[in-house]
């Protein structure tokens, strides 16, 4: 109860904002495909806003999950949090393979999408019986089910930037650029929860706050986004007067 708990309460955004992008992604990606154009730089440009979306949250929770669940949950639903830190790398690997894997469809590989729903389901049966039978526990089974989703979700981003000729050294700067700009955030957890010991409300607020330089960096970087944000408060200022 607690895995499916945890695993909803993480995943849930990630498929909320996962699913429009991917909507979004797959009309743009099937009328470039429709010209014969190249799909490298509007992968490119969506696997770069994936990653900056979801690098932060999923390394805050792999920091301070237990911390986060008890705060807005409740002390009981803290193992939940810990849980959930096992799974963080497997949600963040899913939350930008899951968007762009419409790719598929677009460029009629459907054979792979069944070959990466086997390989998941394998994987974690795998986990719940490596953990559940011969470990006998619960700890060590979210951990094997969180490396065996990230594996199989790291080798479907793989194979869709190597299918849409995206660049592996630009997407690990892209991966390297956001996690230093995500530094001071877990610095500022880290320190609160380790260093001064503060309480779960404590560690949740000194992130929350310190995570405000990292949007800031992110939001410096991507002009396109920033002039939407910018659209939409001049907008709603001027509805409002």
């Amino acid at each position: 109860m607690l895995y499916r708990w945890a695993l909803l309460l993480i995943e849930l955004p990630l498929l909320l904002i996962g699913n429009a992008i991917g909507q979004v992604f797959f009309q743009r990606a099937a009328a470039t495909a429709a010209t014969g154009e190249s799909l490298c730089d509007l992968v490119e440009q969506v696997l770069r806003r994936l990653i900056w979306i979801s690098i932060l949250p999923a390394l805050a929770v792999a920091l301070i999950g237990a911390d986060f669940f008890e705060v807005f949950l409740g002390e009981r639903w803290r193992e939940a949090g810990l849980y959930a830190q096992f799974m963080a790398g497997w949600l963040f690997l899913a939350g930008i393979a899951s968007p762009i894997s419409t790719l598929l469809e677009v460029m009629e590989r459907l054979t792979f999408r069944l070959i990466f729903n086997v390989a998941m389901v394998v994987g974690q049966v795998a986990a719940l019986i490596a953990g559940g039978w011969f470990l006998k526990d619960a700890k060590w089974t979210m951990v094997l089910l969180g490396i065996s989703g990230a594996i199989v979700n790291a080798a479907l981003c793989w194979y869709l930037l190597l299918t849409a000729g995206v660049s592996f050294g630009r997407t690990a700067r892209y991966l390297l650029r956001y996690a230093l700009y995500a530094l001071p955030t877990l610095a500022a957890g880290a320190c609160a929860k380790f260093w001064m010991q503060l309480p779960a409300w404590g560690v949740v607020t000194a992130t929350a706050v310190a995570s405000l330089t990292y949007w800031a960096l992110v939001l410096h970087d991507d002009r396109e986004v920033r002039s939407i944000i910018w659209d939409f408060l001049t907008h709603r200022g001027g509805e409002n007067t």
